[in-house]
């Protein structure tokens, strides 16, 4: 772990809390998943990319020094299909490639395999100022006793995984009643419309959408699915600011508006050979990607299922009642999706949608 709190302090400090507060969403998740599968394994610590080599090899990476079972049960089937694993470990504040065969400093390793960097060595990130809520973060990570995990694990993306490879991280690797893992890529965001056109680029209707980077789907996820395990895509649906194209909401501005409310959590298990429809952002949406754009999967909102074990006690039950997306401003109904047939669009309306009309002719919104 790094050396000192001020230390992990100010690598947190080089990432916005927008970016950061994903280790938030992941630590809601992880209270969410042992809540409902309590006596199920999960893993932290795993990234997978490409190598910026003259092979390009698809690598897999675990970071932590010591692996647990569900490591083990992952790695095993990496390598039946010849996928290349290695584990990252910080000993004497010095990191280490290894696998099992031993290991090797992270220099060694570099040379072994040829890797040129994408940008000039060493080179800091600048520190982020004027963000009030980075220091939120910050804090909470200092009283949920992860702060230096979370900045070894910034430390090694920086010095080495960003530096070497095109490369993401893993959120959680779950494991599903027959032990079978999971990798489970966990988001806090709202949807999109994606409009749909017919073969003459005429607009012929539009759905509900949430969209997953297809970096991700083409080279992490179809190498887990060819492997025999599973890919489940997990939403925190941030019902606060409905209607954004991107979720501008960051996650403690959410937490606050959703105080003593329970949180929107769903799932889709997601078939990478499946042919998707593609929507391309700029970088003033995506922000954390720069002067680039990024390309996401198109995944249909009706497709996602809420999260949860059912057979639960009714006070331990944290999603909404299912089927539903949040709670209407104006007339305070369950919000479900629904199709406006005449022209092929999806929209979130109400369960009893025409009290929401009457309220809203009326002028009667919810404060």
């Amino acid at each position: 772990m790094c050396t000192s709190i001020k230390a992990a302090e100010d690598l947190i400090r080089r990432r916005t809390s927008k970016i950061i507060g994903g280790y938030i969403t992941e630590d809601l998740f992880k209270e969410k998943y042992r809540a409902c599968y309590g006596n199920r394994m999960y893993s932290e610590g795993w990234w997978g990319g490409i190598e910026n080599s003259s092979d390009k090899t698809t690598t897999f990476f675990v970071v932590k020094n010591e692996l647990n079972p569900l490591d083990y049960r992952v790695i095993e089937r990496l390598e039946s299909q010849g996928y290349l694993w290695k584990q990252l470990i910080k000993d004497g504040g010095q990191w280490y490639v290894a696998d099992n065969a031993g290991r090797m400093s992270i220099e060694e390793y570099i040379c072994l395999r040829g890797l040129t960097p994408t940008r000039e060595p060493g080179k800091k990130f600048p520190r982020v100022t004027g963000d009030d809520n980075l220091e939120t973060c910050i804090d909470t990570f200092k009283r949920k006793g992860t702060l230096e995990k979370i900045a070894a694990s910034i430390d090694i993306e920086d010095s080495f995984l960003n530096l070497y490879y095109v490369i993401s991280n893993i959120d959680l690797i779950c494991e599903d009643a027959d032990g079978t893992p999971i990798y489970a890529e966990i988001k806090f965001k709202n949807g999109f419309t994606q409009n749909q056109y017919n073969g003459n680029k005429e607009k012929v209707g539009s759905k509900l959408v949430f969209g997953i980077d297809k970096f991700q789907v083409d080279n992490l996820f179809l190498p887990f699915y060819k492997c025999g395990m599973k890919v489940m895509n997990v939403i925190l649906y941030d019902d606060v600011k409905q209607g954004c194209n991107v979720s501008q909401t960051v996650i403690f501005d959410f937490l606050r508006e959703k105080e003593n409310q329970n949180l929107i959590w769903k799932y889709k298990m997601i078939d990478p050979t499946e042919a998707f429809d593609t929507h391309t952002f700029s970088s003033g949406v995506t922000g954390w990607y720069g002067k680039t754009s990024r390309t996401v999967c198109c995944i249909p909102l009706r497709e996602y299922r809420d999260l949860g074990d059912y057979s639960l006690p009714e006070e331990e039950k944290s999603s909404f009642p299912e089927g539903s997306w949040g709670i209407c401003s104006d007339c305070g109904e369950l919000k479900v999706i629904r199709t406006e047939h005449e022209h092929n669009r999806e929209f979130f309306g109400c369960l009893d949608y025409d009290k929401h009309r009457k309220a809203v002719n009326r002028g009667e919104h919810r404060q």
